[in-house]
């Protein structure tokens, strides 16, 4: 709350006493904006507090508490001046927000029911996170082990590992969280920066399909699809990005929007406004999970080609792009100092490197997205669908004449497979209804754009529809298959939500029974996929994920084996403590499991680009080694001679002598 919600809210009323202050009689309040403005401050703020601070090895919690109780209070004053400088109570600034909530009473049945479906799923989130223990493997080995070693080193410099992925990563909802583990100790609320963005997001659909245009109806409609997507549900519980990330695309999008409006652009403070929070979100998607950059490329590119052609001053263009080139700069140069520091280049080519198709062969394209596409498309209500998008692909594979499991087009060569029906788990789950409307919604749009838009309509292309669905096929393309591809669809999924609604409003606008009929369909299905997910995330809850430190381990049987381990540790009293794993090793556990540490170091054979950072003094009182290792004539450290005191296939406890 303190270094989240507090500043997020007092910038929020801090530009909406500025709106009140300079709006005109007919002016409405563009919530939205202000509020994405409020975020996209806060998460520059986030990330100036946590590296200024970092530079001196001061993130501690007195510090950390001083530094956000002092920026509150600043932000609260210059809050209160403003507020008397125009003459205004604080309580005005929630008058609108208070009357829309009290009138919800007086609207139709069908409203109501949208909107309590609507806090039904916001409220299943935010319980489900709360009582969920992070237990996914990325957390386990990398997402939560970095925020333990910075909150130790008091520090987000790099350091001595052999998991790259703790340092090459891009780390801004890691940021966050170590704010909130240093100020609180404990990871109670990890799960809270996906299920908060779940909610963001859902409001930030509504607000880009208010701005397209759309009607009440389509709106929700758009949110309800939004929210139903499993693959979005399921990450919004988790300690990974994908959600958080496609805060920032919306935000992005929706600015789009804004700047989409104008016919001539120009250097006032509207568009400078624009541009700088665009750049914002660029540079903050990049710190996040850079996947989502793909689609802000070429929303961007569709804007500039709309500039040229509507003849703007490429002057006043060229300065703009020298503006959000310097805010995204400004924004991602902590890290990429870092990593130029570790690896000479922006990040390891270890990590992240396989994401990408390896090839530009149109044939391997074209079955990397046949691939990607088919994974997802099996769906109840197709008879046999898991077997009949099994095999296209290979039948594609056999026209073309290439290995479908090719590496190229394969993570690691790894075999095809389709996303079961059943699995609403968070990194292999299935989004079939999404894309089937987004695929069904994309041939309507075609044959109804060719057909039957009147020639008037025909001049004014919709670029938000194609922009969201041109970023969905040249990621389906662009991203090399493997069984986890659907997390990284997540901000691709979320855009394309107003578009379906947008299309389905196309096609209904002269028959209400139509639209009835639509958006009950939808709306059904939607309805039974939300109870699906709370049926299964609570069960998922209640089996894996319930207590900790047992919850850490979720489905993985280890638990009994790292307690045995963690259980010596603790008896024996260590103090310092060497720590081997490798990248399929959990390794936040120990963190958790070992009581009373005052220090925990990475202990590994050979040598890598973090060697730099090892500390030749450090003679930890024992060792705890994951993986398979000889260890009959003991181990040497650092000039220290550690021997086996308890052993267990891939588990190993050494003692210094």
């Amino acid at each position: 709350m303190l270094y989240a919600v507090l500043p997020i809210l007092i910038l929020y009323l801090i530009q909406k006493v500025e709106f009140i202050k300079t709006r005109s009689e007919n002016d409405q309040c563009d919530r939205f904006r202000l509020l994405s403005i409020a975020v996209c401050l806060w998460a520059v703020l986030l990330i100036a507090v946590t590296e200024s601070l970092s530079v001196f090895k001061a993130i501690n919690r007195p510090l950390l508490l001083i530094v956000w109780v002092f920026i509150n209070i600043s932000l609260f004053f210059y809050l209160r001046w403003n507020l008397r400088k125009t003459g205004l109570k604080i309580t005005c600034l929630w008058l609108d927000e208070i009357d829309r909530i009290k009138n919800i009473r007086n609207e139709a049945l069908s409203y109501k029911c949208a909107v309590g479906l609507i806090v039904l799923t916001f409220l299943s989130v935010m319980v489900l996170d709360l009582i969920t223990v992070p237990y996914n493997w990325d957390s386990m080995t990398y997402h939560l082990p970095r925020i333990m070693f910075w909150a130790q080193n008091h520090s987000v410099a790099h350091y001595y590992t052999f998991d790259l992925r703790q340092l090459s990563s891009p780390y801004l909802s890691e940021f966050v969280n170590l704010n909130q583990y240093v100020l609180l100790q404990s990871d109670l609320f990890f799960n809270f920066i996906q299920g908060i963005s779940f909610c963001f997001c859902a409001v930030g659909v509504y607000s880009i399909a208010k701005k397209l245009g759309l009607d009440r109806k389509w709106r929700l409609l758009a949110v309800v699809i939004m929210l139903s997507t499993p693959i979005v549900y399921s990450e919004a519980l988790t300690t990974q990005v994908d959600v958080f990330t496609s805060v920032w695309m919306v935000i992005f999008a929706y600015f789009w929007l804004d700047l989409l409006a104008f016919e001539r652009i120009g250097l006032d403070r509207v568009v400078l406004t624009d541009v700088a929070v665009m750049g914002c979100c660029v540079g903050l998607a990049y710190v996040t999970k850079p996947s989502v950059c793909i689609s802000m490329a070429i929303f961007l590119l569709v804007m500039a080609i709309r500039m040229l052609f509507k003849k703007n001053d490429l002057r006043i263009m060229i300065v703009l792009c020298v503006i959000a080139t310097l805010v995204v700069s400004v924004i991602v140069a902590p890290g990429i100092i870092r990593n130029l520091i570790c690896f000479h280049a922006v990040s390891s080519k270890n990590v992240g490197s396989r994401q990408l198709v390896g090839t530009i062969d149109p044939r391997y394209l074209i079955v990397n997205f046949v691939k990607n596409l088919c994974f997802t498309l099996p769906a109840a209500w197709i008879r046999k669908s898991d077997k009949i998008f099994y095999t296209i692909p290979f039948i594609i594979a056999k026209i073309f004449k290439i290995n479908l499991d090719d590496a190229l087009i394969s993570e690691d060569g790894t075999p095809y497979s389709v996303a079961n029906i059943e699995d609403f788990g968070h990194d292999t789950a299935g989004n079939s209804l999404l894309v089937w409307l987004v695929i069904l919604s994309a041939i309507a749009g075609v044959i109804h754009f060719i057909f039957f838009e009147n020639k008037a309509k025909k001049k004014r292309i919709d670029l938000y529809s194609l922009c969201s669905v041109v970023s969905f096929v040249v990621f389906l393309f662009a991203v090399r298959w493997e069984p986890f591809e659907t997390r990284y669809e997540v901000s691709y999924l979320i855009i394309l939500c107003p578009f379906v609604a947008t299309i389905a409003s196309k096609l209904t606008l002269k028959s209400r029974d139509m639209q009835t009929a639509i958006i009950s369909v939808i709306i059904c299905a939607c309805v039974i996929n939300i109870g699906n997910l709370i049926i299964y995330h609570t069960i998922t809850w209640y089996t894996k994920a319930k207590s900790r430190p047992s919850g850490y381990f979720g489905a993985n049987n280890i638990y009994d084996q790292w307690k045995t381990i963690t259980d010596q540790v603790n008896n024996a009293g260590y103090k310092t403590l060497g720590f081997h794993s490798d990248n399929g090793h959990y390794s936040y556990p120990v963190w958790q499991m070992c009581n009373d540490i005052d220090r925990i170091e990475n202990v590994f054979d050979g040598e890598n680009e973090t060697s730099m950072y090892r500390d030749y003094t450090f003679q930890p009182d024992a060792i705890i080694w994951l993986g398979e290792k000889d260890f009959s004539d003991g181990y040497e450290w650092n000039d220290k001679h550690y021997q086996v005191v308890y052993s267990d296939d891939d588990y190993t406890l050494l003692d210094r002598e």
